[in-house]
């Protein structure tokens, strides 16, 4: 959780106009603030910090900040607010039969998230809302008050589209080339944004139009996807390989993940 005054920190409308050493600098003083913020107000976090740090909140660099195993948000509820100001909780997508993560969001904190990644993605994409390509299903949105990284993300993004379109079906996540084909239809001529979790983006999206003779081009289109490496990795996918399929099978030349 940020502080309860975190909506005030102000966000540039260039994300990168200030010089490494500048953000670093003041990344710690926030990153200082927030740690002895967190310990006062949780005590797990306290008792981490007793037992490996000598109780330390302040530190003279980013390199010495106290950094915490991912997988004590699967074991621990790591919560800075009161239960009654929690209005979201995200849950890591994990592997089958894995506990997922928790993490436990408050207003402000959502908040900040979201007006950063806008701040952040309009210098890549501009200030006009792209027609927006889901590569996902409505499903994963059911739940707006417990859901996965992947709906968070599609959320997220979303505030940078329109005439959102999901093009993967319920149950099966097959794609839907039918739908696919009206959406660029309706919008021939325009910048699109594609948006989805790399693993389905790779097997459900690129390998089924590789594999069904697609006939579809996405030239003047822009595509950001995140998570999912591991199951590539595991494929022996590199990031490399991956863009070089997508320019060449669907003729996407930015991708960003």
């Amino acid at each position: 959780m940020m502080q309860p005054d975190s909506q005030t920190i102000s966000l540039s409308d260039n994300p990168y106009s200030e010089t490494p050493a500048a953000k670093g600098e003041r990344l710690l003083e926030e990153m200082n603030g927030l740690t002895a913020f967190h310990a006062e107000h949780c005590a797990p976090y306290r008792h981490i910090l007793n037992a490996a740090f000598d109780g330390q909140t302040n530190f003279q660099s980013l390199a010495q900040l106290p950094a915490l195993p991912v997988r004590l948000f699967k074991e621990l509820e790591l919560v800075s607010q009161p239960k009654d100001q929690i209005v979201k909780t995200l849950t890591s997508s994990g592997t089958s039969g894995q506990r997922p993560s928790r993490i436990l969001l408050d207003k402000p904190t959502a908040s900040a998230q979201s007006r950063a990644l806008v701040r952040i993605l309009r210098s890549y994409l501009g200030n006009t809302r792209l027609p927006m390509m889901i590569l996902d299903h409505p499903g994963v949105l059911k739940d707006r008050n417990a859901f996965s990284a992947r709906g968070a993300g599609i959320l997220g993004f979303s505030q940078l589209g329109s005439d959102h379109t999901y093009v993967l079906q319920d149950g099966t996540l097959e794609a839907d080339w039918n739908k696919i084909g009206h959406f660029l239809g309706r919008h021939r001529g325009e910048r699109i944004l594609l948006f989805g979790f790399t693993f389905l983006v790779w097997r459900n999206f690129l390998r089924a139009a590789e594999e069904n003779g697609n006939k579809l081009k996405f030239e003047n289109s822009v595509l950001i996807h995140g998570g999912g490496w591991k199951m590539l990795a595991d494929q022996k996918v590199s990031n490399d390989e991956f863009k070089r399929r997508l320019r060449e099978s669907l003729g996407i030349q930015a991708i960003y993940n």
